[in-house]
């Protein structure tokens, strides 16, 4: 038995690095493919549940009425990244049962309905959720969400970069699994970034407060860091994680920031005051009515890295503004 778990581990390791062999990969996708999953597992979220149950689909191609996501083999592995220790205790479960006598019938439970967009367009694609939270999701990226969230938790995982504003729900705080990272918050506005080729996301927090924690095997897992507005979060490496602080002092809004600045530093900053600063930094038009932003602020800090459309776009969510764009006067239009 446990030749058995430790043998299935080492193949789900191996296709995760790129080094399992044919013949191994069509054993481990044989094993997949005929694992059944019921309520009388050892415990786990719907959530992830519902992935394992779709990565199993896409493998066999019973998906349909679904959009189907081009990247598949990453799916599948960021998955299995996720649910090794479900899949492991799955299997041990079903071979520790006894004679058929013994066994308790268990109806299968029937896996949420659940919803995929993948972003193949040039432009920023809004989602919005049935709880009333919205999602931002760049170009190239791709979300996985229930139709229904649960009664006590909002789940969704996320490849790619997008921006997330949180409806606010004490009960069911939101987590967006991305790599082996969960950000999780419960009323709050952020982004979220993940490389190709990287395990981890980069994390960049707006307004609210989120936690970061790292999934570990057999459901370990371990908080690496707490955001406040303005605070990055990333990853260099495995062990290493690393928090970037946004600086306390601001620079007046009467000060034009020159073209040679390195950075726009923001620290609760009134949106009257940021939006004249981030027009002469990025030398573009930007129109707004100060009535409009009175009790607005805005953390944050951008250098010439940042593409001003995402500044934006991040400001008007998290403050419900709306964003219009002319091309030919290259200028932006705040309105309430």
């Amino acid at each position: 038995m446990q030749d058995d778990k430790k043998h299935l581990e080492r193949l789900i390791n191996e296709y995760l690095q790129g080094t399992i062999t044919p013949e191994e990969k069509k054993h481990l996708e044989r094993w997949m493919e005929h694992l059944d999953i019921s309520d009388g597992q050892p415990a786990a979220s719907e959530f992830r549940k519902m992935v394992m149950k779709k990565q199993i689909d896409l493998r066999t191609g019973a998906l349909e009425n679904t959009k189907s996501l081009h990247r598949r083999k990453m799916w599948w592995s960021t998955a299995a990244s996720v649910l090794l220790a479900l899949a492991i205790g799955a299997y041990l479960w079903q071979s520790n049962q006894t004679e058929a006598e013994d066994r308790h019938t268990v109806a299968a439970k029937p896996f949420p309905t659940i919803q995929q967009v993948t972003n193949n367009g040039s432009q920023d694609t809004l989602i919005s959720l049935s709880d009333g939270s919205e999602v931002l999701l760049s170009s190239g990226s791709a979300l996985i969400w229930p139709t229904e969230f649960a009664t006590d938790a909002r789940e969704l995982r996320l490849d790619g970069k997008a921006f997330f504003r949180v409806a606010k729900d004490p009960k069911r705080p939101l987590s967006v699994y991305s790599g082996d990272i969960i950000t999780t918050a419960l009323g709050t506005s952020f982004w979220i970034e993940k490389m190709e080729g990287k395990r981890s996301p980069r994390v960049k927090l707006v307004t609210g407060k989120v936690s970061i924690t790292q999934q570990r095997d057999y459901g370990q897992d371990t908080l690496l860091a707490t955001l406040t507005p303005g605070e990055e979060w990333n990853t260099t490496a495995l062990e290493e994680s690393t928090i970037v602080p946004e600086k306390n002092k601001s620079i007046p809004a009467r000060t034009p920031q020159p073209d040679t600045a390195t950075a726009l530093d923001f620290h609760h900053v009134p949106l009257s005051e940021v939006f004249p600063r981030l027009a002469a930094y990025y030398h573009v038009t930007i129109k707004f009515n100060s009535d409009d932003l009175k009790g607005m602020s805005f953390y944050g800090t951008y250098d010439k890295g940042n593409q001003i459309q995402e500044i934006i776009q991040t400001i008007a969510l998290a403050n419900d503004l709306t964003v219009r764009y002319d091309e030919k006067e290259v200028a932006y239009t705040i309105k309430k």
